[in-house]
């Protein structure tokens, strides 16, 4: 589909487009195909993310099925001293 505007615009191939022109044809695209460029988007996001190469670049780890989810660090109890010295913000009934 990028294709079709950048030819009909630029007489050239999305691809071959300088930056610019690029962002020109996908605003045009966004403007003047209403849902096609929101299905866009979610292909490109859904493409990216998926790459392990890419979960490792924004620190996501998988946790295989076999066991439940990821194994977090034991509580620090110490974190909540300071909360538990204060008074109840609430009255028993």
């Amino acid at each position: 589909m990028a294709n079709a505007f950048s030819e009909r615009a630029f007489k050239r191939p999305f691809s071959q487009l300088e930056k610019n022109d690029q962002i020109a044809v996908l605003r045009e695209m966004e403007d003047t195909t209403l849902g096609v460029f929101d299905a866009l988007r979610v292909y490109v996001y859904e493409s990216y993310y998926t790459q392990p190469a890419i979960w490792k670049l924004v620190g996501y780890e998988l946790y295989p099925t076999d066991h439940a989810g990821p194994h977090l660090k034991p509580f620090d109890d110490v974190l909540l001293a300071k909360v538990r010295k204060m008074p109840k913000l609430y009255k028993d009934v």
